[in-house]
């Protein structure tokens, strides 16, 4: 009788020794390598009725917990929130009090709050477990914990698995406005209004142009002019995913040579000029002065003033000052003389067309017998004839008288 009491609590020893001792030793050797996938971190996480630490609960280490209070008047939770759907492969759990059927520790939901997975607990008092509870897209879990009549401390709720990739191209941009000059073009658009939007690429002619560019307008300069250009702006969310793009042709204006007009100038009363015009507007006045290039100005001023210092003179008098006009396309229009040059004529030399007249004829009753004289000896023969006949002439016309 005593042999077979022996041998049945010897086989009862060997039983608990082959399967409950490896149980014991395998949950308490159980390291972060022993679950599939790594460990989901949500973008919110943490208690939604006031437990105290429930960081203690993912951070890997059994010798801190979160201490749940079962004589509240509401069960304790700890909520994890996902930034984007994710998959979950497994969940770790060890607590040091006794739960029991029926009681849900684990919910799990998808984006739009329904719920994908119930989570049911057993008597797991002290030891460390590992729910298998793959599930995908999961955008929210709650923790739900109540010890059965007594306090008791959360040591790990780990939640296990991977991140589902996005591979959602985000929105292109709206409402694209493309314009140009001869030289530049300008666009402006609405940017995605997804939340995981990061930034632009901006491409001219299937070269980049820009990158992680955030603005909701752009400027393309040093262009050609009378070319047509192709452009293409891709959007690009947080996880290097790309729109197909939206796709825009436009052609640069053609370059005109700029028109001067309504240019003048005038003589203030300290005797400075004043050189103004009306167009152009965009651009700049060159203007030169005896010749040499004086100043190039803004064509938007629409006048600029030379100290009577400054000003060269031409042999006659007339100021002598040149304008022209230049496009930002670097076109010129023609050189020249602003109006009312003429007018300031009399201010420089003073006199006028009569005076002019007077002097002419002064210099002509110099200059004339200096000219007979040359002639008189350059062609004293012809000279003494024509005399001879002129004196002849005379003679016969005294006779007759």
């Amino acid at each position: 009788m005593n042999q077979k009491k022996i041998i049945i609590l010897s086989t009862i020893a060997i039983i608990l020794f082959v399967f409950v001792s490896p149980l014991t030793n395998a949950s308490a050797e159980l390291q972060i390598s022993d679950y599939d996938g790594n460990l989901l971190i949500g973008s919110s996480f943490g208690s939604v009725t006031n437990v105290p630490n429930p960081e203690n609960t993912i951070d890997n280490d059994l010798s801190t917990y979160a201490k749940f209070d079962t004589w509240v008047s509401e069960p304790q939770q700890i909520q994890y929130v996902f930034d984007s759907p994710v998959t979950v492969k497994s969940y770790r759990f060890k607590a040091d009090a006794k739960f029991y059927g029926n009681t849900e520790i684990l919910w799990l939901f998808d984006e739009n709050g329904n719920k994908l997975k119930t989570i049911q607990y057993l008597d797991v008092s002290g030891n460390e477990v590992v729910f298998d509870v793959p599930t995908e897209n999961v955008k929210s879990a709650i923790l739900y914990f109540r010890a059965y009549q007594t306090t008791a401390n959360a040591y790990e709720l780990g939640l296990f698995g991977l991140e589902i990739p996005d591979t959602i191209p985000p929105s292109e941009i709206t409402d694209l406005s493309i314009t140009s000059t001869t030289s530049s073009v300008e666009a402006s658009y609405i940017l995605p209004s997804d939340e995981d939007f990061s930034h632009l690429e901006i491409y001219r002619d299937n070269q980049l142009l820009k990158s992680d560019y955030t603005s909701n307008t752009f400027q393309d300069v040093n262009l050609e002019g009378s070319r047509e250009y192709t452009y293409k702006i891709i959007s690009v969310d947080v996880n290097g995913n790309k729109s197909k793009g939206k796709e825009s042709k436009i052609t640069t204006k053609t370059p005109e040579t700029p028109k001067l007009e309504g240019d003048s100038i005038t003589k203030d009363e300290e005797g400075d000029f004043l050189i103004s015009w009306d167009s152009p507007t965009t651009g700049t006045i060159s203007l030169s002065i005896g010749g040499k290039e004086y100043a190039n100005i803004p064509a938007e001023t629409g006048s600029f003033t030379i100290p009577k210092e400054d000003m060269e003179y031409t042999t006659l008098g007339f100021p002598d000052v040149k304008i022209l006009a230049v496009s930002d396309d670097g076109l010129a229009s023609e050189e020249q003389s602003p109006e009312g040059v003429k007018e300031l004529n009399k201010v420089q030399i003073g006199f006028g067309a009569k005076d002019v007249l007077i002097i002419s004829m002064k210099l002509l009753g110099l200059v004339a017998p200096i000219l007979l004289f040359s002639l008189a000896l350059w062609y004293p023969k012809p000279l003494m004839n024509l005399v001879k006949k002129a004196t002849s002439f005379f003679k016969k016309r005294s006779y007759k008288v």
